[in-house]
């Protein structure tokens, strides 16, 4: 049986942080922030939310991978 990865980002939008959730304890791997130009962001994980207050305001790309599935979700930085 396959279950689907399942990665609650929220707030989103956001001004400053954003936090990341998963179901039955998964853990959120190889976590990577890119804009819309295919760039890679500079920002740490700390406990599960990321601080992007130092970026532009803009659309970025999350690419995470949860017990081996890749995943991606859009994160509106206002």
């Amino acid at each position: 049986q396959v279950v689907q990865a399942q990665l609650t980002i929220y707030p989103n939008p956001t001004s400053d942080k954003f936090y990341m959730e998963t179901p039955f304890n998964s853990t959120v791997e190889q976590v990577q922030l890119f804009n819309v130009l295919g760039v890679k962001e500079r920002c740490p994980v700390i406990n599960n939310s990321i601080d992007i207050s130092h970026l532009n305001s803009g659309i970025y790309i999350l690419s995470a991978s949860i017990d081996q599935t890749p995943i991606s979700r859009k994160i509106v930085k206002q």
